[in-house]
């Protein structure tokens, strides 16, 4: 498993590439993607993730928990 360390805000990820990057499962990114939680695209049945989005919900979460 390759641990992503640097997140580019411009690029898209996986599920997969989401889940090692946040440190969840992949099936808890998939959740959070179809609730709405962590915004989403799709390119035929590829579901992927914008780089910024996922800075954005890391950022949020630690809001949260204050």
């Amino acid at each position: 498993m390759k641990l992503i360390s640097h997140i580019s805000k411009d690029r898209c990820y996986s599920a997969k590439e989401a889940s090692e990057w946040l440190g969840i499962p992949v099936k808890s990114v998939e959740k959070f993607g179809r609730v709405g939680d962590l915004p989403r695209g799709k390119i035929g049945r590829r579901v992927l993730f914008q780089g910024q989005d996922l800075i954005d919900f890391i950022a949020q979460a630690k809001e949260t928990q204050r």
